[in-house]
């Protein structure tokens, strides 16, 4: 038991403080009950979930009506003016759930018994009507709460998915951090989904827990138990219902104090759906920049599209075989990590082709993606010292077919060059195939190696999907629906005899071999290439059986070979639009392969070299992804942020 100490602003600035019983509310833990209770509050400028239950049964209210309340922690200082506009300013500022909206009420957490006549009169002017002082002898977390006479609820602001790039939106368990429910509440009148993100403030990142608090949105192929898996299928989802387990990616993350906030769009089955004509089973999540009509391409395409379009989202969880991480950040000019790879598979997770698909991960800044890959993907750095290449290779059929996008590659990597007091080193892939390559084979590089990724991937994902097809027929006396596009990767999945998938698969390992020999040659060797997309969601490709899936695409190398491969945003360059009949942007991103077990190194040369060289180490979400203030130089000048334009 203790006492609270209470001031009423709205009265009297200099009003007596009076002394209120705290008293323990009664909860009911029971979350297997029949009833389960999700509270919506709309305020004047934002919406908010409220929890069940209350985290403090402090007893501020006689009446069950929720009110919004503020809790501060204070220095053991006196409380004075300054430091009042001081402390609420800052935690404004760290916090997107925290708003004005809660400052009507205060509860400090402090030593003081007392407050002066002007720090009252300040935090009148920030809206505060009645102010509470309690002792440090009650744990309280600092942030936004709803309270009633039940005690302190802890609340999650609500967000609409406007670019629906989300299939689920998830909260855990308040009491069991690994179950997780859907979020069934809708706010402003959206006709999407609304996720749902806890207050910064909850969490404080520690040794035991450093991903504490950190939003994450996972491709809808990883499982999270207690909802359900679509797969980018509504047949896979019917079938299996709600998951009993997690999978071991994302129970990692959620073990380092991660926040699910959701589940993302894919393309069925980590497929291949491009445009909307694709999409069958669910809408196709759209790409913020430029006119909004670009394509969102890649499988994981929902959580590229949820990282470059809302600020309050941290981490795009996805998986990538030949790019479906890659690509994505690409499209939408978001950082993207494909990190090295053994072949080997990941537990609890539907992975087709365990052999080349690998989780990997986006983020909008270079911070977030070095401490997400090395906390969340339990790696470390295996070099004593600072990563220091001594040798950039450029591959020429890597080249951009845009003069203004070579144009921006070249300036950046001419500065990577000078930064490492290093020169490019230029090479021909197929003039080094046709010198060294020892089977002896009168085929260029991409005749040689043309079919080899299809026909290990379809036949894997053939088999993969074996399970599925037999339990869907034995549940539902049918066949289950899937896209164009898996019916024919399946198709030729099936048509593919082991043979010719051992001989694709000695085809591989010959790569890597070869790759490692004649192109990497070292561990002092990174390769660049740039990267751009202009496609739009809307248009109109040819049948699948007449599309062209076979070929070597160069991001295939660190497929083949498990390197890390990471995706930078280096600029952009401007075009007209024939939707918004004006100038748009599109973003410019420079692909960088490292040798294998060499991640976290990767990551930190690459921040290093922006921080240090005027680079932006991060993104905006939107319709950009830099400021576009300045307009663009063929000659490569520098933009205040280091973005090229």
């Amino acid at each position: 038991m203790g006492r609270i100490v209470r001031f009423d602003l709205s009265k009297d600035l200099v009003a007596r403080p009076s002394s209120i019983l705290l008293e323990h509310a009664i909860r009911d833990r029971n979350e297997n009950q029949a009833l389960r209770v999700s509270t919506v509050i709309e305020t004047h400028s934002a919406a908010f979930i409220v929890e069940q239950y209350p985290r403090f049964p402090l007893k501020l209210s006689a009446t069950l009506a929720l009110a919004p309340l503020a809790v501060f922690l204070l220095r053991d200082i006196p409380i004075t003016t300054t430091y009042v506009q001081e402390l609420i300013h800052e935690c404004l500022r760290e916090d997107d759930v925290l708003c004005s909206d809660f400052l009507s009420t205060i509860l400090f957490i402090t030593e003081e018994v007392s407050i002066d006549e002007k720090s009252l009169s300040c935090l009148s002017s920030f809206g505060c009507k009645t102010l509470y002082l309690l002792p440090p002898t009650y744990t309280i977390t600092k942030g936004p709460y709803f309270y009633s006479c039940q005690g302190l609820f802890q609340t999650s602001r609500l967000y609409a998915d406007t670019q629906e790039a989300f299939v689920l939106s998830t909260v855990p368990s308040q009491h069991d951090k690994n179950l997780y429910t859907n979020l069934n509440a809708s706010a402003y009148g959206a006709a999407t989904l609304c996720v749902a993100v806890p207050s910064r403030h909850y969490f404080t990142p520690s040794a035991e827990f450093p991903l504490a608090g950190m939003r994450v949105a996972v491709k809808d192929m990883f499982h999270l138990k207690g909802v359900r898996t679509t797969c980018g299928n509504r047949a896979y989802a019917n079938l299996y219902r709600n998951q009993d387990v997690t999978s071991a990616t994302v129970q990692h993350l959620i073990d380092q104090g991660a926040i699910i906030v959701g589940k993302t769009k894919m393309a069925e089955f980590a497929g291949s759906q491009e445009v909307i004509g694709d999409w069958a089973d669910f809408s196709y999540a759209f790409n913020p920049r430029a006119d909004g009509y670009l394509r969102s391409t890649g499988s994981s395409t929902g959580s590229a599209s949820g990282i470059a379009s809302y600020p309050w989202l941290d981490v795009g969880l996805g998986s990538d075989a030949g790019g479906s991480v890659r690509d994505p950040a690409v499209h939408h000019g978001i950082f993207g990590f494909r990190p090295s790879h053994d072949g080997s598979g990941e537990p609890n997770t539907p992975l087709p082709c365990e052999r080349f698909h690998r989780s990997g991960h986006l983020t909008r800044d270079m911070e977030t993606m070095i401490k997400f890959t090395r906390h969340g993907l339990k790696l470390n750095s295996s070099n004593q010292g600072t990563y220091r290449p001594k040798r950039i290779l450029y591959i020429e059929e890597y080249g951009s077919d845009r003069q203004d996008v070579q144009e921006i590659f070249e300036h950046t990597i001419s500065q990577l060059c000078n930064w490492l007091d290093t020169e490019i080193v230029c090479v021909s892939l197929e003039s080094l195939w046709k010198d060294t390559n020892s089977v002896g084979s009168s085929e260029s590089f991409a005749q040689y190696f043309e079919e080899t990724f299809m026909e290990v991937l379809a036949s894997d994902y053939w088999s993969h999907g074996s399970q599925f097809r037999l339990e869907y027929q034995q549940m539902f006396k049918a066949a289950p629906y899937i896209c164009k596009v898996t019916r024919w990767l399946w198709n030729l999945g099936a048509s593919i005899n082991p043979g010719q998938k051992q001989a694709a698969i000695e085809k591989v390992r010959l790569h890597n071999s070869w790759f490692n020999m004649h192109v990497f040659c070292d561990n002092n060797t990174v390769i660049v290439r740039p990267r751009y997309n202009l496609q739009y969601r809307d248009d109109y490709l040819r049948p699948p059986e007449d599309r062209e899936f076979f070929g070597f695409d160069s991001n295939l190398h660190a497929t083949f070979a498990g390197l890390p491969e990471l995706v930078v945003p280096i600029g952009q360059f401007p075009f007209h639009s024939d939707i918004s009949n004006r100038v748009e942007f599109i973003p410019v991103s420079l692909s960088i392969i490292a040798c294998r077990d060499m991640d976290i190194e990767l990551l930190e040369l690459t921040n290093d070299f922006l921080r240090q060289n005027g680079f932006s180490t991060s993104v905006l979400p939107g319709k950009t992804a830099f400021p576009t203030e300045n307009k663009f130089t063929a000659d490569g000048e520098h933009q205040k942020d280091g973005s090229l334009y």
